[in-house]
């Protein structure tokens, strides 16, 4: 069974590195580099990713950005889709105020390029500054460009959550707690039938990095669960 795993923001497939080596002996580990795009269009290169690898359906997790995709995957492409978990993430649109920010700072990538972006984004990101060197390694080796597109595609994101009712796979929201995106995320979970959430301690918006045991295990359950059930296959 395939587990494809989508990054956040401005990051890249190095952030689940502690999720391919304590999951991959069992699922078959999918870690793509997501593409500077508007969310739906990012979408799209996973669902070209899993015709590549003429993979029917599978299980997909995000985190923040990545979030974003996989509800856009959930939403758009159903019947690719057999399993959801959804981290650190949000369902609304950005409003005017946010959409501002992501603009702003898509001028300054342009403009400035990659290097004032670590110490903007770190803060918003980590409970745990002992993290903060490698992050700031994936963050500088990313393409200002392109992390500009990201950014203006998320101030575009749609509003996910008219759609979030009619998730009809097995769905686990993770969110650390001490996430801005907390409440965010739990009103998911609450919004999809049947769906699982779990608080992550010592954790903010990187809670797959900054608590890999945790969610690891959260994620083995829940995908051993979904297979038993039969939505795995």
């Amino acid at each position: 069974m395939t587990l494809v795993l989508l990054h956040a923001f401005p990051l890249d497939s190095r952030l689940w590195e502690n999720q391919q080596a304590a999951l991959g002996d069992e699922f078959q580990i999918l870690a793509p580099d997501l593409p500077g795009a508007p969310v739906d269009v990012a979408a799209e290169a996973v669902i070209q990713l899993l015709d590549d690898h003429q993979i029917a359906r599978a299980a997909i997790a995000g985190i923040s950005r990545g979030g974003y995709i996989a509800m856009s995957l959930a939403r758009r492409y159903p019947e690719r889709v057999s399993a959801l978990i959804l981290m650190d993430t949000r369902a609304t649109p950005a409003d005017e105020e946010e959409k501002q920010r992501w603009t702003q700072l898509a001028e300054r990538l342009i403009n400035e390029g990659i290097s004032f972006l670590p110490e903007a984004m770190l803060p918003r990101l980590l409970t745990h500054q002992e993290l903060a060197s490698q992050i700031t390694e994936i963050i500088l080796s990313q393409n200002p460009e392109a992390v500009a597109a990201a950014a203006l595609g998320m101030s575009d994101r749609p509003d996910a959550r008219l759609a979030l009712e009619s998730i009809r796979v097995p769905t686990l929201a993770i969110a650390g707690m001490n996430d801005a995106a907390f409440e965010s995320t739990q009103d998911i979970a609450a919004a999809i039938p049947g769906a699982q959430f779990l608080a992550v301690p010592g954790a903010g918006h990187l809670s797959s990095l900054e608590q890999p045991e945790i969610v690891n295990e959260a994620i083995r359950r829940f995908l051993r669960a979904a297979v038993s059930s039969g939505a795995l296959v």
